[in-house]
């Protein structure tokens, strides 16, 4: 038997088979599955995402999938909450929560906690961003190190998204949020025996999939689904551009590059982005099952030994 308030959490590299393992394990032992992939929670991005088939949402409840709008701010905060609120629904209906996902800091911080750090005004945030914009990388930098030199040395000086949070943190509240750190972490699931559960495929084969993956994305509408979101939101700066194949296919749609050109563009940053996955799980989340497969298809079977099952 399963102990009470249980967490699966199924993470790894783009393309290395957790959907698929999460799916056949809720099946298993009554679970439902919960989104923990930074783009696969915007709504305008369902194909170019790879968020889950209808059919596979018919088959599982799947949680947190499509449902944040791409010019909306979404933080690590807002998807801790979500994400909580999710998992306590999810057991108070005698269900097991199973986290799936690649996106790091969105696990990390769920299962570890997360430091209170206020949230940033939406005035604030603009101002700090403008001035980034502005001065530039540099000089913004160099802002930084007058207004907040303890923090600054924590950063390299090219790190432009660490450099403005750092700022805009210290703008509201006053503090380095290196203090913050220093605060023992707000953790909203100490009373769930959380099992994690890391992918390791062998990379050749990871590489491989990560190829046919995307060739599956366009010929499932995601080049279209990429000049409805230009369209759409044009002139704006959105959440699209994280979006590994966003901008590639874009270049591709402005006619700077040949279709093909986009397209070996993007699988190589996806291969580049699974590689950087499988080096962040293998040092920043030490107490985790690891699973290391040279076979396409994983499935619970392979790993039963590790998964204790509901009777």
């Amino acid at each position: 038997m399963l102990p009470t308030n249980q967490l699966f959490v199924i993470a790894g590299p783009t393309a290395s088979g957790k959907s698929q393992l999460a799916i056949d394990l809720a099946h298993r032992i009554n679970g439902e599955i919960i989104n923990a992939d930074a783009i696969q929670v915007y709504k305008e991005l369902p194909l170019l995402s790879c968020s889950p088939s209808k059919t596979d949402t018919n088959s599982i409840s799947h949680h947190l999938y499509n449902y944040i709008c791409l010019t909306a701010h979404y933080s690590v905060g807002q998807y801790i909450k979500d994400a909580t609120t999710v998992i306590y629904d999810i057991t108070a209906r005698s269900k097991v929560p199973i986290l799936v996902g690649g996106t790091g800091m969105y696990i990390k911080s769920l299962c570890y906690g997360i430091h209170n750090i206020p949230d940033i005004d939406l005035t604030i945030r603009e101002q700090v961003r403008n001035k980034f914009h502005k001065l530039g990388n540099e000089k913004f930098y160099q802002a930084l190190q007058q207004l907040d030199p303890v923090g600054s040395k924590q950063l390299h000086p090219s790190n432009s998204q660490r450099i403005i949070r750092f700022y805009e943190v210290f703008i509201q509240t006053g503090r380095s949020i290196v203090e913050f750190y220093k605060d023992e972490p707000l953790s909203f699931l100490k009373n769930y025996n959380i099992k994690i559960i890391i992918l390791e495929p062998d990379r050749k084969m990871l590489y491989d999939r990560c190829n046919k993956r995307f060739i599956e994305m366009i010929k499932n509408g995601a080049l279209d689904e990429v000049e409805h979101v230009r369209l759409l939101y044009s002139g704006s700066k959105t959440a699209a551009e994280k979006a590994i194949g966003f901008n590639e296919l874009g270049l591709y749609l402005d006619g700077t590059l040949s279709k093909n050109d986009a397209i070996a563009l993007a699988q190589a940053r996806t291969r580049q982005y699974a590689k950087r996955q499988m080096t962040w799980f293998r040092h920043q989340i030490s107490d985790a099952i690891r699973i290391s497969f040279e076979k396409p298809d994983l499935s619970v079977n392979d790993i039963i030994g590790e998964i204790p099952c509901k009777d």
